[in-house]
């Protein structure tokens, strides 16, 4: 049974909040079983009562899991209640790592000659060679350019881009947007409606409010605007970047954001 919830993505989807495959996995066989015993607890899970005593004992420390000591049961607090916290540590990691990066890409010493070396971190404040930076790399897509933009944010990439997104989906590229909820949904209706949006090869998903406004690109390359609402796109640094950790990190980010995304009716309705 518990291999068949690893299928449907909740073993991933915790894992990704910062549970180990362990945890996850007891975490769920309590969520789905109920209330349960330490020997139910192994029979389902497959894992030994003498591991499995240290996994419970981590899941109470950190608020996933409750302990009965009359009935000696343990019980899954709902998720609901655990994962807006694991989130934000999630987010301040991610802030951490940009800080982290801008440190790194202000005492890069860069030589005068680029093509004798490919550095792990760029970071550029012209805003003519960051949109021109960015035109390329998401030109030489294969596979798929994850983005995550405020709304205000997506409809400007997406005009400057457009052509070269298009471009993308045509050659099979897969792209797919997370967007924060537009203030005026009649404008965001008809922008949504244009023609290069009508695309297969194009998803979009909306969240109550973004991250911050970055694309992945066939998960190795990261481009990652630091870019204020008050300002126009390319305005601001924008770091561009193929460090594995970093890609890797905001690559996990995407793809939880993802699991919690809808399309823009289901997310106005649950943002009342």
């Amino acid at each position: 049974m518990i291999s068949s919830l690893s299928e449907n993505g909740e073993e991933q989807v915790l894992t990704s909040l910062g549970l180990t495959q362990s945890q996850a996995r007891v975490y769920l066989a309590l969520i789905h079983h109920g209330p349960s015993k330490v020997m139910f607890i192994s029979q389902v899970t497959g894992i030994h009562r003498a591991h499995l005593y240290e996994i419970l004992r981590s899941l109470q420390e950190n608020g996933f899991v409750d302990r009965d000591l009359d009935k000696k049961v343990f019980t899954a607090t709902p998720l609901r209640e655990v994962a807006p916290i694991l989130v934000k540590q999630k987010q301040k990691e991610i802030a951490e790592l940009e800080n982290q990066v801008n440190s790194i890409a202000s005492h890069i010493h860069q030589k005068t000659n680029h093509t004798q070396i490919q550095p792990n971190v760029i970071l550029t404040s012209n805003r003519t060679l960051t949109l021109n930076r960015a035109q390329k790399f998401i030109a030489k897509a294969c596979l798929q350019l994850d983005s995550m933009h405020t709304w205000k944010r997506f409809q400007q990439a997406w005009i400057h881009f457009e052509a070269t997104w298009v471009a993308a989906m045509k050659k099979g590229v897969r792209v797919r947007e997370i967007v924060g909820l537009p203030k005026d949904i009649a404008q965001a209706q008809e922008f949504l409606a244009r023609e290069s949006l009508q695309n297969k090869n194009f998803e979009i998903k909306f969240i109550p409010r973004t991250g911050g406004n970055f694309t992945v690109i066939d998960k190795n390359m990261l481009l990652l605007s630091t870019t204020q609402e008050k300002e126009n796109l390319g305005e601001a640094p924008f770091i561009f970047s193929n460090y594995e950790g970093l890609v890797g990190l905001m690559d996990e980010y995407f793809q939880l954001a993802w699991t919690m995304g809808s399309d823009l009716t289901t997310a106005l309705n649950k943002s009342k």
